[in-house]
């Protein structure tokens, strides 16, 4: 993988991370899009635990839509 594709896979999952956190569950679902269809085309593998987070940030805040999202999604086979 490229520096610019590690560089990009870092910033989708930091923005997934945050919108997450504030309950942003259109935001969550478009950069999650983005992330499967770009960066994660082309057998990167697993994702970080950056990812992982992200649905714990959610339920942490009392955003239990997001939460469940991520969960049904299964955000690690993007």
């Amino acid at each position: 993988m490229s520096c610019e594709a590690d560089i990009v896979l870092l910033c989708l999952e930091t923005a997934i991370e945050a919108v997450a956190e504030s309950g942003r569950l259109d935001m969550v679902y478009l950069l999650r899009t983005l992330y499967r269809d770009g960066v994660g085309r082309g057998g990167m593998g697993g994702t970080s635990s950056r990812l992982k987070t992200a649905g714990t940030l959610a339920m942490r805040n009392g955003h239990y839509a997001v939460a469940e999202f991520l969960t049904i999604i299964n955000i690690d086979k993007c």
